[in-house]
């Protein structure tokens, strides 16, 4: 799976990972826990704090292995700009359903539709893995998220009230769906 989009700032390529994008993909991934706290339930001091790189590796070799995980990046000059991936829950009873998570797009690269590519880039993954039903949530406050969203199709459900806790603040998350088939 591999797609390209031309943007006023260059060709952009839209990927599932591979195991060389170990540095990049926590470089990326620290940025966006340490820029947005509000906008992940995962905590910036924690992974920052984890074992070396091999631990980081952990989680892009899952979506490398694990055929019910993946990882997609958006990248542009040889750098990674933007990411996201999607799992498939396990059991027999709930393999319909699948989950859109870690979803960010560079400050810099905003506004030209990354986001998009990158949720479409795990739709995709989902749909030829038989996924029937694509989940994600959203902090209330990341509007912008919210929209890319929307535009990508999914639509509200339900709200997940006080989900997350960062600089004193409790924020809801905005529970979405999109039905594939």
């Amino acid at each position: 799976m591999i797609d390209t989009l031309e943007t006023p700032r260059g060709k952009v390529t839209i990927r599932l990972a591979r195991a060389e994008d170990l540095h990049a993909y926590r470089q990326l991934r620290l940025e966006a826990l340490k820029n947005h706290p509000e906008a992940f339930s995962s905590d910036y001091d924690v992974n920052l704090a984890r074992p070396p790189i091999e631990s980081w590796a952990e989680g892009l070799n899952a979506s490398l292995g694990d055929e019910s995980t993946a990882m997609c990046f958006a990248e542009a000059g040889g750098q990674l700009v933007a990411m996201g991936g999607a799992f498939q829950e396990k059991s027999p009873k709930t393999a319909h359903n699948g989950t859109i998570f870690a979803i960010y797009v560079k400050p810099e690269w905003r506004g030209l539709h990354l986001g998009e590519a990158v949720v479409a880039a795990c739709e995709e993954w989902a749909r030829l893995k038989g996924i029937s039903n694509l989940h994600l949530a959203v902090a209330s406050v990341n509007t912008p998220a919210l929209q890319v969203y929307l535009r990508s199709g999914f639509r509200v459900y339900g709200v997940d009230p006080r989900w997350t806790f960062a600089n004193g603040t409790y924020y809801d998350e905005i529970l979405m769906l999109k039905e594939l088939s």
